[in-house]
């Protein structure tokens, strides 16, 4: 191994340790309560890791919602396989902590394309149809 590859490992798993990465988890995720907690009609709702802010004015988040470490900001209550779709990133969310908005840009926006959309599940986060068993 060389000098600059056991650097990149040391700093990897630093970066990427366990406990950094939940804490970052965690400081983002009560920024997020705190930005949803601004608009009057939001509301809080907890499925397992995951809290929900529904009620926010479409302005507030882009798309259909966005996950903020381990808050889901939305304008109406998500269904079952959108909120399934939004626990996998918070699962992302501890795994990369605070370098995932950077990771999840590099690829771009486009969900087809971005190995965090197709990894959290395109059918349940509603960017292709669902396919039904015949």
């Amino acid at each position: 191994m060389t000098g600059a590859s056991i650097s990149q490992l040391v700093l990897g798993r630093m970066l990427f340790s366990n406990g950094l990465t939940k804490l970052a988890t965690e400081v983002v995720s009560a920024v997020a309560v705190g930005y949803a907690a601004v608009f009057r009609d939001s509301s809080f709702r907890r499925d397992g890791d995951i809290v929900i802010a529904s009620g926010l004015p479409q302005c507030a988040y882009p798309r259909g919602g966005v996950c903020v470490g381990r808050v889901f900001l939305t304008g109406p209550l998500p269904s079952r396989a959108v909120i399934a779709h939004e626990k996998r990133h918070v699962t992302q969310w501890y795994r990369y902590g605070a370098l995932f908005p950077l990771l999840y840009a590099v690829p771009g926006r486009d969900a087809l394309s971005n190995r965090f959309e197709i990894e959290a599940g395109l059918e349940d986060g509603g960017y292709l149809p669902v396919q039904r068993p015949r």
